[in-house]
């Protein structure tokens, strides 16, 4: 830690942007004057799905895995989130958009976080979904079950994942599941 006279620092951001994803985080990080952030953001949000398809489409990779932040599915806190207060549940409507995405285009599994916790379903036909949110921050409960859950856990953790096997490790190292 170092102290810096007033006057003496000069700051610039520049985001460098080597391809679409680059592009995207720069334009939600700078989304322009505060009255036009909501419209900026929703057209950024409205060719994601466009983008997402074209991409999965160009993939030859044998594995393929979609991360977001918010589940499709949970047990926890988030499960019954309606943030566009709309009646439907926000990872009801984001599955509606990403599983039918996903098979088309053979996506094994659907990491997100949100819940801070680890829980893993029932691959909901030929999509495996996880959420893996115990990487620091306060856990949270078990709170409704979702119908596909197979394991929750509300403990700090990461996941190993490999071509042959998912393992939770929990901040101790202990392997608590393996699939």
């Amino acid at each position: 830690l170092a102290y810096v006279q007033p006057g003496r620092v000069s700051v610039e951001v520049r985001h460098v942007i080597r391809n679409p994803i680059d592009l995207t985080a720069a334009l939600a990080a700078e989304c322009g004057a505060e009255d036009r952030f909501w419209g900026n953001h929703r057209a950024i949000l409205r060719s994601q799905g466009r983008w997402l398809a074209a991409d999965l489409a160009a993939s030859s990779k044998p594995w393929k895995f979609i991360f977001v932040h918010h589940p499709l599915m949970s047990s926890g806190p988030h499960g019954r989130d309606d943030y566009n207060f709309n009646g439907v549940p926000d990872p009801e409507e984001l599955a509606a958009v990403l599983l039918p995405l996903a098979r088309a285009h053979g996506v094994q599994v659907i990491f997100s976080g949100h819940d801070h916790a680890y829980e893993r379903f029932r691959p909901v036909p030929r999509v495996h979904c996880v959420v893996t949110g115990g990487g620091g921050g306060t856990l949270y409960p078990w709170s409704q079950r979702a119908p596909a859950s197979v394991q929750f856990h509300a403990r700090w953790h990461c996941v190993v994942v490999d071509v042959a096997e998912l393992r939770f490790i929990d901040h101790a190292g202990l392997i608590a599941a393996r699939r």
